[in-house]
């Protein structure tokens, strides 16, 4: 079995580290936003992408794992709180709401299927 070299990672000892506690904002200007959405792992987020051409999408993580999964509200028995879930996915249909985003499921294979594959790409 291979292992990862930790001295791959060495530069990571000097690199600027911020902590964050809820969403954020990468850029300052609403283009790349690290949303909040506790519940799968204690420090679950999504990403909302605001695309010039394509518009604003939103990478789901695992906030859902199938389209079933979101339109049921089923929350897998292996997430860290079925709670904070479940009030993510509250958040997150808020957020589609207000901002139109289409919501990509990460392992949604139909999607996946569907979209573009490189050297194709989102703009």
């Amino acid at each position: 079995r291979e292992h990862v070299d930790p001295r791959l990672f060495e530069g990571l000892k000097q690199a600027k580290l911020q902590l964050l506690n809820g969403d954020h904002d990468v850029f300052g200007d609403g283009s790349v936003r690290l949303v909040y959405t506790p519940g799968h792992t204690p420090g679950h987020q999504s990403l909302l992408v605001e695309l010039e051409n394509t518009g604003p999408i939103v990478l789901s993580g695992d906030l859902y794992h199938t389209q079933a999964n979101r339109q049921l509200r089923r929350v897998p028995t292996f997430n860290f709180d079925a709670q904070q879930t479940l009030a993510s996915m509250d958040k997150m249909d808020k957020l589609l709401a207000q901002t139109g985003a289409t919501l990509w499921i990460e392992h949604d294979k139909a999607l996946a299927d569907s979209l573009k594959k490189a050297p194709a790409y989102y703009d």
